[in-house]
């Protein structure tokens, strides 16, 4: 028996069908969805989860995320995502912050409260979320947002942060 081509066995979805998929779509932008600026696939949790597949990796990485998240398993903290141009990088970034920043939304979605589920949680854990988005870090200082200047602090500053100041005083 030979395999059934893709497109035979699925059906994509109506945007898609339709031939009226915007191309924008495929840059994804985490900063973008943090600030709202985003189109709503990337900046509303419960729309990014349904148009996601949950990949048996992005599963993995969820799942050991939200048990060390909420205190149930020792895991690394840190992951490295280290894939090719178009590998998932920045979506697996949304899903992280979705899933911890958005977590009513998220679980609306089915795959999403399997996941949960899966990982002997209800929920998942409340946690504070820090995004850092790399694009506009200057390293020789600039002035955020809400105007506090940020420099170089003699290392890094997360560093500074986990000292409990930051550079200039600006907290």
């Amino acid at each position: 028996m030979s395999p059934i081509p893709w497109w035979q066995n699925v059906t994509p979805h109506a945007d898609v069908r339709e031939g009226r998929i915007d191309e924008s779509l495929f840059a994804a932008s985490l900063e973008g969805a943090v600030r709202g600026t985003a189109p709503d696939e990337y900046s509303k949790a419960e729309v990014f989860f349904r148009k996601t597949y949950l990949t048996e990796g992005l599963r993995s990485l969820l799942t050991k995320l939200l048990r060390h998240v909420a205190g149930v398993a020792a895991a690394n903290p840190v992951a490295t995502l280290q894939t090719s141009f178009g590998g998932g990088k920045t979506h697996t970034e949304l899903a992280i912050y979705h899933l911890l920043e958005h977590s009513d939304e998220s679980l609306k979605v089915d795959q999403v409260r399997e996941l949960v589920e899966a990982a002997g949680l209800s929920r998942p854990p409340a946690c504070r979320i820090v995004v850092m988005s790399g694009v506009d870090i200057n390293p020789l200082g600039r002035k955020t947002g809400e105007g506090c200047t940020s420099e170089p602090c003699g290392g890094d500053g997360l560093s500074a942060w986990r000292r409990g100041r930051l550079c200039n005083g600006c907290r």
